[in-house]
């Protein structure tokens, strides 16, 4: 059943809720963290369920015109799959077909319409200090140097996360707010940070 809101689409399998277009993963209703490029692997793996995701594919929507390894790939499902559940012995959800790429294989994935999506109350906090990056505004004029402000917003979330005690949005997730004016209190409580 695939329902569409202004909010966007949710994708639900076992017991898992993907907000695709915030990039957000939920378990039984609680956030799961996850790297922005592993937010962007798995919303296109399910978006795709039971079909092959080549290569190809995954570069050209994850990475665009980037030259990116192979193993960069694999460190990245590694860490959905754990993320998933997977390395404790959990549903599988993720599987590698060797030298072709990956397959998503969620029983009953289906898209959704979330109510809790258009309640508006945001998301609930989490237990352990929490973060967003916004990206940031590109004041020189030189519209080259907008790929520059980009990637400074991104290297700081990727040295954050690498912080266990430390809850960090995903780049996808506030990167939906740039270019926009926006109350930083409601981005807050959209994205469940303090």
């Amino acid at each position: 059943m695939t329902t569409k809101s202004s909010k966007g689409d949710e994708i639900a399998f076992g017991p898992f809720r993907l907000d695709v277009e915030r990039r957000l993963l939920f378990r039984d209703g609680a956030l799961v963290p996850l790297r922005s490029r592993g937010a962007d692997i798995l919303c296109v793996l399910a978006a795709s369920p039971g079909k092959l995701v080549t290569k190809e594919d995954r570069m050209d929507r994850v990475w665009p015109s980037l030259n990116v390894g192979e193993n960069t790939v694999q460190v990245h499902v590694s860490a959905l799959r754990k993320a998933l559940g997977e390395d404790i012995g959990g549903q599988r959800f993720i599987v590698t077909v060797p030298g072709r790429g990956y397959r998503f294989v969620a029983g009953s994935a289906e898209r959704v319409h979330s109510a809790e999506t258009d309640a508006g109350p945001g998301l609930a906090l989490p237990d352990k200090p929490s973060i967003a990056v916004m990206p940031f505004q590109n004041m020189s004029g030189d519209r080259e140097q907008e790929y520059f402000a980009d990637g400074i917003a991104e290297d700081i979330i990727t040295a954050l996360s690498r912080m266990q005690w430390l809850f960090v949005i995903a780049r996808n997730s506030t990167f939906t707010y740039k270019g926009r004016s926006v109350d930083i209190r409601q981005v807050g409580r959209d994205l469940g940070v303090r």
